[in-house]
């Protein structure tokens, strides 16, 4: 998009902190990806991308990872039920 000068008057806008003792700000933003790497391997498997044991594998180690950071997996550890593809992806 382009901006006409003629039509819409540019408008300069400025700020300025000096010495008023909150200039200095130190911010952390964290993203939660946690999901969306769940999300993604499910779409790998279900899109042949990979095998079921390239998608096994893929889960146990971000389940490893992600329990050392103290996150949440994807299934708790005691559940050892094997998990199938529906039958609409076989």
């Amino acid at each position: 998009m382009y901006r006409r000068s003629d039509v819409i008057p540019q408008v300069e806008s400025n700020s300025l902190v000096n010495d008023s003792g909150n200039s200095d700000v130190d911010v952390t933003v964290n993203v939660e990806t946690t999901a969306l790497a769940y999300a993604l391997a499910c779409f790998y498997y279900a899109d042949n991308r990979l095998d079921k044991k390239q998608y096994e594998t893929m889960l146990r180690e971000m389940d490893h990872q992600f329990e050392k950071r103290g996150f949440q997996t994807s299934r708790p550890i005691e559940d050892t039920t094997p998990h199938t593809r529906p039958f609409w992806l076989r």
